[in-house]
């Protein structure tokens, strides 16, 4: 309860030595998995190069402002991101599993789902 993640910091997973593993079926971890959490602030960080879903997030009263994803894209590995080149497969940069979520000025560049809200 009352988590918050601020400052102008990069946390580079370092994922793509886990991007080339999904056809071996490796289990890719999730760069932030939260359960059970309330009163969240993510703000003004940058998280880059997730083996997985970047941000899966089951938490109430969220609040995302200023945060940026970077991952290549998921389908060919021509194209660089942030010095960093894919495929990157199945990188979401949020799924959201709780209310409220708020979620603005943010840059998500990633190799899936931008945010994927889920019930």
């Amino acid at each position: 309860s009352h988590i918050g993640f601020r400052g102008g910091g990069v946390f580079d997973a370092q994922g793509a030595s886990w991007w080339s593993c999904r056809s071996q079926g490796c289990f890719r971890p999730r760069f932030v998995h939260s359960t059970h959490v309330s009163h969240l602030l993510m703000m003004d960080v940058t998280w880059k190069d997730s083996p997985n879903h970047v941000l899966e997030l089951y938490a109430d009263f969220t609040e995302l402002a200023f945060v940026t994803v970077l991952n290549p894209p998921s389908e060919t590995d021509d194209v660089q991101v942030n010095g960093t080149y894919g495929p990157s497969h199945n990188t979401d940069a949020v799924d959201v599993h709780g209310t409220p979520f708020y979620i603005h000025d943010c840059h998500f560049d990633t190799g899936d789902d931008n945010v994927a809200v889920h019930a």
